[in-house]
C-alpha cells in the first residue's frame, strides 16, 4: 500500500476546504449594499441597512434565534438579553458613524477608494471581486467600507490576483494598506506570481502548500 506524501495530505485538504467555501459562499445572500459605485453610497446602504434590521452583527446568541425558542426563556431573562444586544446595535452603529466621519474628514486616497474604482473600472459585482480568489464576504463588506484599518498582507494579495495587478499596483495595494513587500521567501513567492502575470489563486496555494506555508483565503 502507498502511502500519501505530505504535499498530497496538503492539496486534498485544501480542496476539501475550498470546496466548502465555495458552498458557503452560495448559500449567503447577497447584500445589494455592496453594489453601490462609490464608497460614500456603500456606507450609507450599510447604514440603512442597520437602522431598519433589529439585529446586526451579532455573534452570539442572536435575538432573533432568542426570540424564536422564547418559551423556553423567562420574560425576565429575555428582557435582559434584549437590552444588552441593543447596547451592542448601538455601539455598532457608533462605530459605523465614526468611521463615515474618518472616512470623510481625512485626505488622500484609501484603500476602499482604490478598491471602489478598481470594481467600476472592470465592472464587476460585489461577488464577482471576493469569490475568484476566496475571500469572505464579510472581508470584503468591511474593506469596501473602510471598516479595516490594518488589512493583512494575504488580504492585499487577493486583491492583486483579483485586479491582475502588475507589480506597481501591487505596491500601491500594500502602501495604502501601510505594508510593503520584504524579502522573505513567503514574499517572494507572491511577487514571483505578480511580476509574471500568474493570477490564479489555487497555483498561488499550491506554490505555498510546496513551502510549508498557510493557504491564502478559505477561512
Amino acid at each position: 500500500m502507498e502511502f500519501e506524501q505530505p504535499f498530497e495530505k496538503k492539496l486534498k485538504a485544501y480542496k476539501r476546504k475550498k470546496a466548502e467555501y465555495e458552498m458557503l459562499e452560495e448559500a449567503e445572500i447577497e447584500d445589494e449594499s455592496l453594489n453601490k459605485n462609490t464608497v460614500q453610497e456603500i456606507i450609507e446602504a450599510l447604514i440603512s441597512n442597520l437602522d431598519a434590521t433589529p439585529v446586526y452583527n451579532v455573534t452570539d446568541f442572536p435575538l432573533m434565534q432568542v426570540a424564536e425558542s422564547i418559551d423556553s426563556y423567562s420574560k425576565e431573562t429575555y428582557a435582559k438579553f434584549q437590552k444588552l444586544e441593543l447596547k451592542k446595535l448601538e455601539t455598532e452603529r457608533k462605530q459605523l458613524d465614526k468611521a463615515l466621519k474618518d472616512y470623510l474628514n481625512q485626505p488622500g486616497e484609501k484603500l476602499c477608494d482604490f478598491i471602489a474604482s478598481k470594481v467600476r473600472e472592470m465592472n464587476l459585482k460585489a461577488p464577482e471581486v471576493y469569490k475568484p480568489v476566496l475571500m469572505r464576504k464579510q472581508t470584503y463588506s468591511r474593506l469596501i467600507s473602510n471598516r479595516i484599518k490594518e488589512p493583512t498582507f494575504e488580504t492585499c494579495v487577493q486583491l492583486m490576483l483579483r485586479f491582475h495587478s502588475d507589480i506597481e499596483e501591487a505596491n500601491k495595494i500594500l502602501r495604502l494598506a501601510g505594508r510593503a513587500f520584504s524579502d522573505s521567501e513567503y514574499h517572494r513567492t507572491v511577487k514571483y506570481f505578480i511580476e509574471n502575470k500568474e493570477y490564479s489563486i489555487d497555483a498561488l496555494n499550491e506554490a505555498l502548500m510546496k513551502l510549508n506555508y498557510e493557504v491564502i483565503g478559505c477561512k
